[in-house]
């Protein structure tokens, strides 16, 4: 489970509106690997259904393991109003954002931040960009046997990516990471993920200042300069969506990149890959079926009025954890659903980049990013094979 996006002590927020604490598993303070949770999820949803109590940094809350019922509870902003908990995880951190607005003021601050984003405004960079990238990456390690290519090239990439999306300088792309790593790890280490955001924030001022008065080909600039129905993003604005990209942006790509590369080697898949196409996007697909990069993504219930789900009552403004890696594995829509199978599965059924209006709008950029992050490890390391580190 992603906990990076947590910038408030929940119990402490919580529980007055929610009562005293569950003796569930608390899926906050009891971290487990991927298959330990998986094989949980199945037995919890076999056991009890597929709503039921758990807990959340010791709070009552309600897990749901159900594509169906996820995918009513997405559209249905009026019972999981999904800004209240952004309020909560996001806001006190770095600001607001479309993510903590509602209604109308969420539509259009929506279309200011994230026009970058789509297939069309993402020409330069393209995969011949995006494979450079990759290169020049590998350049700094090709002539060593052993790599971390999670240290090296994973945890890097989208960072690399995201900092000349905004057109900020090459020689601060190692700080833009630390900054970034820094403020994910609130639940952590609260101090250093302020001290970092702080430290972003004062560096990044004057270059919104500066886009402002000479724009270039940026996101930056394009951020300074957008308009719609008559509404701007102010500079707080602008801080805060950049925010969002360096963190919520680049973290869940680069998980999605290392479990695709284990998919593939863990599975004698890689050798496969020659020039395919078809099975890189399929690879691609079924990584973020069988491994989602945000396992499980909280909400909230409506704080006016208790919530019926699936015929269990839930109480307003209760913690809901919405169980995407569960609902991506469930063996009635996706046949033997642990196994990594590329383009074994009807991939229009998963629920890894959310479902409805607020289906995340950095998807494009991430399947860009996996497709050439795949192409350059193919071309450059043919043979690369994996290290039993515990052999």
């Amino acid at each position: 489970m992603s906990s990076s996006n947590h910038s408030i002590n929940w119990a402490d927020a919580m529980r007055p509106q929610i009562g005293t604490e569950s003796t569930a598993i608390d899926f906050a303070r009891e971290p487990m690997p991927g298959e330990t949770l998986h094989a949980m999820l199945a037995h919890l949803k076999e056991q009890n259904g597929p709503v039921q109590e758990v807990r959340f940094q010791g709070m009552p809350t309600w897990l749901v393991n159900d594509s169906k019922i996820l995918r009513a509870a997405f559209k249905n902003e009026q019972d999981f109003p999904p800004a209240d908990i952004y309020r909560f995880a996001l806001e006190p951190l770095i600001g607001r954002n479309f993510q903590t607005m509602e209604g109308a003021e969420h539509h259009i601050h929506r279309q200011l931040a994230t026009p970058s984003f789509k297939p069309s405004m993402l020409k330069h960079f393209d995969l011949d960009y995006l494979r450079d990238l990759g290169n020049e990456l590998i350049d700094r390690f090709a002539d060593r046997k052993e790599v971390d290519l999670a240290a090296e090239f994973t945890h890097l990439f989208p960072f690399i990516v995201i900092s000349r999306l905004l057109g900020l300088p090459r020689d601060k792309e190692d700080q833009f990471q630390r900054w970034a790593l820094g403020i994910l790890d609130y639940m952590g280490d609260r101090g250093k993920a302020i001290q970092c955001r702080n430290e972003l924030e004062a560096y990044l001022k004057p270059i919104v200042s500066e886009r402002r008065i000479a724009p270039a080909e940026d996101i930056i600039s394009a951020l300074t300069s957008v308009n719609v129905d008559g509404e701007s993003l102010s500079d707080d604005e602008i801080l805060a969506t950049l925010h969002l990209m360096f963190s919520a942006g680049a973290s869940t790509t680069h998980d999605a990149m290392g479990n695709l590369i284990y998919g593939l080697l863990s599975n004698d898949l890689w050798s496969q890959l020659g020039d395919g196409k078809t099975l890189i996007s399929d690879a691609i697909e079924e990584t973020l079926r069988w491994e989602t990069p945000v396992a499980i993504l909280p909400r909230m219930v409506s704080k006016s009025t208790a919530v019926d789900i699936a015929g269990v009552s839930v109480p307003a403004g209760s913690i809901v954890l919405f169980a995407l890696c569960g609902t991506n594995r469930d063996p009635s829509l996706f046949p033997d659903p642990e196994k990594f199978r590329p383009g074994g599965h009807d991939y229009s059924k998963t629920l890894t980049f959310g479902y409805g209006y607020r289906t995340c709008p950095g998807m494009h950029l991430a399947r860009l990013q996996l497709n050439a992050m795949l192409q350059v490890l193919r071309d450059r390391m043919p043979d690369i094979t994996l290290l039993d580190i515990e052999g």
